[in-house]
């Protein structure tokens, strides 16, 4: 595996001439299907050439073959490609932006590596194993495991299959792997850090790095210079320029740069924003202005990738649909977003929160399970190192549960994670959000725990107190536990955000439960509470749940049918009542920009 960012390097797209062939009792790696050919008359291997589908990539195969909906176990891509052989002066890379949820893959009948993640993106080398013509076997496994993140039990549908882009790079020997732009605000001046990693075939002497930044609209260089690089270290240089001279980007104005480092024949570009984000007391700063977040979790699911990997046209969809409802913030989901989805927030202004998918799991203190799950952020800030729209890591969802002090306590792998994600980028703010029903501040202890809380920048919380599902007409509601939560949490003296509240509704329905009116009413009324607690300070952000209604196996009343239905638009994308009632509430609420 190679840690390498490839930014907007361009690179050949695999997407054409894919087949794919469900294997339940795993007979193509015991018989090694990637270096074996089955001769006429021979039943070993127990396959043909002909016998793979046809299959789309990027693509979950549980959308796109309906015999496959349900199904979980192995799955085998293969994949016939013309290319080039490397030659001696460079490398070659297969770049997987996301298979779900574990691979193992050969080429040429090599084994290249193997994956344990399934949306966050990894690079495996192919240098001098290229022909002409290449043969590519990945070998996909999606089911649930007890020792995986996620788990065993998840709200929502489980894609598998190569569901991201796959891309083939080829790059010098000496080429920059990494390459990071964070900005700092100091008075009348900015601080604009670059940091730049390289990779060589010797790491004996430093090497000069050529940086250049410009502005997109433009095309004023902002900034150039050298950093000296050693091999495999960072080399970092400090750039202070005057604050008039360049655009901060903001919801309101996403400004972008171009980002060009130069290292011989090697060219490494991005796009970014210059912008800040840090807190002060209770409140989040951007740019150095107070700002409230208002937004939804963006589940919007694609119709041939599946859930959490939005491709440009359900990315386009989905950013239109959060700026109708005057959103400026959007919870990504509880998996890592797709590239797509984080440039499409980056040009809308939409802030975005990303998480990694340590959600609802008794055992993350265990190796198998924090090991994967600090993997899965590593990737993930990599691939969306430079995106300005990304201020918000989570560590994960409902399950930091017991004392730091006790045996089977989850709390270790979050503090680790927050400490880790302070380390390698400063830059952003890292939440948690823990999920409490019913009364008691004692219990928000155990969800939000202190020792934990101290370890982050945004206190997040997941609470459904309102008139819940199967409450009788006419019975009181709870949201005075709604107040009463997030005021104690408050006391924290952090900023605190509602990263989940909602209420289950059918498109049409007009009955009580899970009518429509029902729904508006109780947006109605959330949006007044988070107007109040906005004026009074208590509260920060929230983000409702949920945008869309999305696909679900744990849901399946006479309503829900295989569908969790608190959307403010239907699995369709068209609005229920509560749509508008939302929208006029944000519209209401003061700094949003």
């Amino acid at each position: 595996m190679h840690r390498i960012q490839f930014a907007e390097i361009k690179g050949e797209t695999l997407d054409k001439g894919w087949g794919i062939l469900p294997d339940p009792m795993d007979r193509c790696r015991r018989q090694t299907w990637w270096k074996s050919v089955r001769k006429e008359g021979f039943w070993f291997p127990s396959y043909d050439e002909d016998a793979f589908w046809e299959t789309s990539v990027p693509g979950a195969f549980t959308r796109i073959h309906p015999q496959l909906e349900y199904y979980e176990g192995n799955v085998v891509y293969r994949l016939r490609f013309k290319a080039r052989p490397t030659a001696e002066s460079e490398r070659a890379f297969l770049h997987f932006r996301g298979v779900a949820e574990r691979c193992s893959a050969f080429i040429n009948g090599t084994f290249l590596g193997e994956h344990d993640g399934g949306c966050s993106a990894f690079t495996l080398d192919v240098s001098g194993l290229l022909k002409d013509d290449n043969l590519l076997y990945v070998l996909v496994d999606n089911r649930r495991l007890p020792d995986t993140v996620p788990g065993l039990i998840h709200d929502w549908w489980h894609d598998g299959g190569i569901h991201r882009p796959v891309e083939l790079f080829y790059r010098s020997k000496e080429y920059i792997r990494e390459c990071a732009v964070t900005t700092r605000l100091d008075g009348k001046d900015a601080l604009i850090s670059v940091r730049v990693m390289i990779d060589a075939t010797s790491r004996d002497s430093f090497r000069k790095v050529q940086i250049k930044i410009t502005d997109e609209d433009s095309c004023k260089t902002v900034l150039e210079g050298d950093i000296d690089c050693m091999p495999g270290a960072w080399g970092e240089r400090v750039f202070r320029i005057p604050r008039s001279g360049i655009r901060l980007w903001s919801p309101s104005s996403p400004a972008f740069h171009k980002i060009e480092a130069k290292l011989g024949s090697d060219c490494w570009t991005d796009t970014t924003g210059l912008r800040e984000v840090r807190t002060n007391g209770k409140e989040i700063l951007l740019n150095g202005t107070a700002l409230i977040l208002c937004g939804a979790a963006a589940w919007t699911e694609d119709p041939v990738r599946g859930g959490f990997s939005h491709g440009s046209e359900t990315a386009k969809e989905t950013v239109s649909l959060l700026k109708k409802l005057n959103c400026n913030f959007a919870r990504a989901g509880h998996r890592p977003p797709s590239r797509e989805f984080v440039k499409a927030c980056d040009r809308a202004g939409i802030l975005l929160w990303a998480e990694v998918p340590a959600y609802w799991i008794p055992d993350m203190q265990k190796p198998a399970q924090s090991r994967r799950a600090l993997q899965a952020l590593e990737e993930t800030l990599r691939e969306h190192r430079n995106s300005p729209s990304v201020i918000l890591w989570s560590v994960g969802n409902e399950c930091a549960y017991g004392a730091a002090d006790k045996e089977q306590s989850n709390i270790a792998y979050f503090t680790e994670a927050a400490d880790w994600l302070h380390e390698h980028d400063p830059s952003r703010l890292v939440t948690y959000t823990g999920g409490m029903e019913g009364t008691g501040k004692e219990s928000l202890s155990t969800v939000c725990p202190p020792v934990l809380i101290e370890k982050l920048d945004v206190i997040g919380l997941n609470s459904y107190s309102g008139i819940t599902d199967g409450a009788e007409p006419g019975q009181a509601d709870e949201f005075p536990m709604q107040f009463d939560k997030i005021r104690f949490l408050s006391s924290y003296g952090k900023p605190v955000v509602l990263a989940e509240a909602g209420i289950d509704a059918v498109r049409g329905e007009k009955g009580f439960d899970f009518g429509e009116e029902r729904q508006r009413a109780y947006h109605a009324k959330l949006q007044d509470l988070f107007l109040e607690l906005v004026k009074e300070g208590s509260i920060q952000g929230m983000a409702l749940f949920v945008l869309n209604d999305f696909h679900t196996p744990i849901k399946l009343g006479r309503f829900q049918r295989g569908y969790n239905r608190k959307g403010l638009v239907d699995e369709k994308l068209v609005a229920k009542s509560a749509f508008a009632a939302v929208r006029d509430g944000y519209a209401k609420i003061p700094n949003r920009d």
